[in-house]
């Protein structure tokens, strides 16, 4: 059997020759004496049939189609037919054997050809879907981890030209692997996606037998929009594709295979919302009477444009803020030991804002430095250096009262 000028004759998994199931190649069939020497008076119908042993031993016969030479097809001893075709992957022993030829029972011989492998892929895609950080406010930050809750899954199935499936294309006759695969690319329309701490080896695959396979790919500890210089909220419109293909080069009919179009503000999905806002975390200074216990002030804020600068970040109802993470300090410059922080907990934003931070009554009047340890991507620029990577910083007072908001101007007098 040939494939072009090409003898079929691959025994192995691997390597050359091989030719795609389901194309047409070409059967020699010659009748020979014991010698070896060509009979050319033959002619008789000839079966040419796919038959054991054949690999991989495990699968399935493939069928062959066009399988047959009738007795004037012989010339000279030789008849060849160029349209046989075979169905699956692997290689396989044909046999060419006559019917009972001249009273002495049929003759036949047989030869290994191959190795055949699929003629494309068939791939289909799951409709991934992203988390949303802050899902119940709708919206992530700038420099916030977003993960998959749901990953892209491409589904790979390896078919004969005729559309139907090579079952063979399973164990080493599979050959997709991460360095056959090309051009992972992630696209973002706005922003700069950092996809930096996905997995090495991703996406992963895993060959199901029958012929088919998934490549499953992972956020890994999650994505994010690189936070640097404020900008104002965009919808996050995320696009991943790669080129689908295996070591002999078998593909689909079309690559890169593709989730979401984020060029076309149709990327793929998040669970929540989209919305992506630069936001910081601000510690307003306090102040109170030296007597009570006095609570600090939080507020989220995100940028909304040059104009309008920052605003209340209102829908922010799952950032978390904890005692631990207060440092008193420039130190208390009242008497005594001075306040210390109290009660001890963890807390949620409720509305942007959050005021469950305590400091313990002094006794005496006084200022405390304070800051608050947050997330990368809600801290400030407070040396103005245009790096926003420093914690937020007040200062307490103890020993003033804050007084009536409706009086504009009051003043002692004396008699």
């Amino acid at each position: 059997a040939r494939g072009g000028a090409t003898l079929l004759n691959n025994a192995a998994s691997a390597g050359a020759p091989r030719w795609a199931a389901g194309d047409d190649f070409q059967v020699e069939v010659q009748s020979v004496c014991a010698d070896n020497t060509v009979t050319p008076n033959f002619a008789a119908a000839v079966q040419l049939t796919p038959e054991s042993p054949f690999a991989p031993a495990t699968g399935v016969l493939g069928l062959l189609q066009n399988g047959a030479l009738a007795a004037t097809d012989f010339v000279a001893g030789t008849a060849t037919r160029s349209d046989a075709n075979y169905s699956e992957v692997g290689n396989f022993t044909l046999r060419a054997q006559t019917a009972d030829y001249l009273g002495t029972g049929p003759v036949s011989g047989t030869a290994l050809v191959g190795r055949f492998t699929p003629h494309h892929f068939a791939v289909s895609t799951s409709t991934p879907e992203f988390g949303t950080a802050c899902a119940a406010g709708g919206f992530s930050y700038l420099g916030q981890p977003f993960s998959y809750t749901v990953p892209p899954v491409i589904t790979v199935t390896a078919l004969n030209r005729q559309n139907n499936p090579t079952r063979n294309y399973t164990g080493p006759w599979w050959k997709i692997t991460n360095a056959s695969l090309s051009g992972k690319t992630y696209t973002a329309l706005t922003g700069s996606l950092d996809i930096s701490a996905a997995p090495a080896i991703d996406p992963v695959i895993v060959d199901t037998g029958n012929g088919t396979g998934t490549l499953t790919f992972s956020s890994g500890a999650g994505f994010t929009f690189t936070r640097a210089l404020p900008q104002s909220p965009f919808d996050s419109e995320i696009g991943l594709a790669i080129n689908v293909a295996d070591s002999d080069g078998i593909a689909p009919a079309s690559n890169p295979v593709q989730f979401g179009d984020a060029t076309a503000g149709n990327g793929i999905a998040f669970d929540a919302g989209k919305p992506m806002r630069y936001g910081r975390l601000n510690l307003l200074n306090a102040y109170g009477p030296e007597i009570l216990p006095l609570p600090l002030p939080l507020r989220a804020e995100y940028y909304i444009d040059a104009a309008s600068g920052w605003g209340s970040n209102q829908l922010d109802v799952c950032t978390l803020y904890a005692s631990a993470n207060l440092t008193l300090g420039p130190a208390w410059d009242g008497l005594g030991a001075g306040p210390t922080v109290a009660p001890a907990g963890s807390w949620a934003l409720l509305g942007g804002t959050g005021d469950q931070l305590r400091l313990s009554a002094p006794g005496s009047a006084g200022n405390v430095g304070l800051t608050l340890t947050v997330p990368p991507w809600l801290r400030l620029d407070l040396n103005g250096d245009g790096v926003w990577q420093e914690n937020p910083t007040a200062r307490a007072t103890f020993g003033i009262y804050k007084g009536n908001r409706r009086l504009i101007y009051m003043r002692e007098a004396y008699r």
